[in-house]
């Protein structure tokens, strides 16, 4: 269709066309060509007032593409644009995809969690009462991770179970959701630093390997998160299984991050210090954590310069240095309460409390 486009002419056909070339030179790591490619789409898209498939050109180009040099917080303003296009030319499939992208863009950039989660209950409460619930799985997992990081693991399920969301991916055989699915549930496993959970989950860049299904943030911010799972897990068993997979999930950050320092920046400073602290370079480690840390607040993570501030907490920790791990805490309770992260910020509280604890007993000594 290109080049059927390019020997005779524009039609109303020729934006999609060019988007998902885009899509595929994406698939192959070319991702300057993609972006251009998708950048394009969209302008011939508005030329040629292509609007029938201009919401689906939106989803395509902003998810899919645009990640590897746009803000991910801008990614979900225009998600929101496709959303409203698809309703306005009646292309209810692809408004609705719009919408499950932005909230995933939400939750990816920080957004505050109890907008996040009000907003996907509201909206899958919608599509309910219209019947079309073929994108509720997918909504439901971004709702069950904000609301678990509010409200605590102990919170059931209001929109989905897990069991019910696996059983329906494997059903349809639907490797994206089930991925989607395993990608929160790494996360999670790591922000409330459950280890037998870790275990079974940090495996995303395998499964990435074995699955057809296209390059998308979430997928990037797993391999983000499984990189410092591993190198937790290296330091807790010694076992270098963990050491290996820790650095080919940093190689691939690295990569990913060439073309977008404000998406990924942050993340491999984190992953560096992470590998830093694993190796014993604690000096180069605490460099690094810093680094992290000013990235994130930079670059508008919060949620991820919360994370940045609690690892270097626990370094810190860890090795006998508690009034600055206090002071780390702090910082990360400070980050993940902006955030809405209460579940998180309580939990590291309770850590910071303890320490604390050891300050005092320890000054108290003779």
């Amino acid at each position: 269709m290109v080049q059927l486009t390019m020997k005779n002419g524009l039609t109303v056909y020729s934006p999609a066309s060019f988007a998902n070339f885009g899509l595929a030179a994406v698939a192959v790591g070319n991702y300057e060509l993609g972006y251009r490619l998708g950048s394009l789409a969209l302008k011939l898209s508005q030329r040629i007032n292509a609007a029938e498939s201009a919401s689906n050109i939106m989803a395509v180009v902003k998810w899919f593409i645009a990640w590897a040099f746009e803000p991910l917080q801008s990614i979900s303003e225009s998600l929101e644009i496709g959303y409203n296009l698809g309703n306005q030319t009646g292309d209810v499939y692809s408004a609705i995809m719009n919408k499950n992208f932005s909230f995933s863009a939400m939750f990816l950039s920080g957004k505050n969690l109890v907008f996040v989660r009000n907003q996907t209950a509201a909206f899958i409460k919608e599509l309910r009462r219209r019947k079309q619930e073929w994108c509720v799985n997918a909504l439901a997992i971004t709702h069950s991770i904000s609301s678990a990081l509010i409200e605590g693991l102990g919170v059931p399920w209001s929109i989905e179970n897990e069991d019910t969301i696996s059983a329906q991916g494997k059903k349809r055989n639907n490797k994206a959701l089930l991925l989607n699915y395993r990608c929160h549930q790494l996360m999670k496993a790591l922000f409330f630093r459950l280890d037998d959970k870790i275990r079974s989950t940090a495996c995303i860049l395998d499964e990435l390997t074995l699955t057809e299904a296209p390059l998308r943030p979430t997928f990037i911010v797993a391999v983000f998160f499984e990189g410092l799972a591993c190198y937790r897990m290296e330091r807790k068993s010694r076992d270098k299984k963990w050491m290996t997979r820790g650095g080919t999930a940093l190689s691939f950050i690295k990569t990913i991050g060439q073309s977008s320092p404000w998406n990924f920046e942050n993340k491999m400073f984190l992953l560096e210090a992470e590998k830093m602290y694993t190796i014993g370079a604690f000096q180069q480690s605490k460099e690094l954590y810093e680094k992290a840390i000013l990235s994130a607040k930079t670059h508008k993570f919060i949620h991820e310069e919360a994370l940045s501030h609690e690892l270097a907490g626990f370094m810190h920790l860890e090795n006998q240095m508690p009034r600055e791990a206090v002071e780390y805490f702090a910082e990360a309770v400070s980050c993940y309460t902006n955030w809405g992260a209460l579940a998180l910020a309580n939990q590291l509280d309770s850590v910071a409390n303890k320490a604390r604890g050891a300050l005092v007993t320890n000054s108290l000594q003779p």
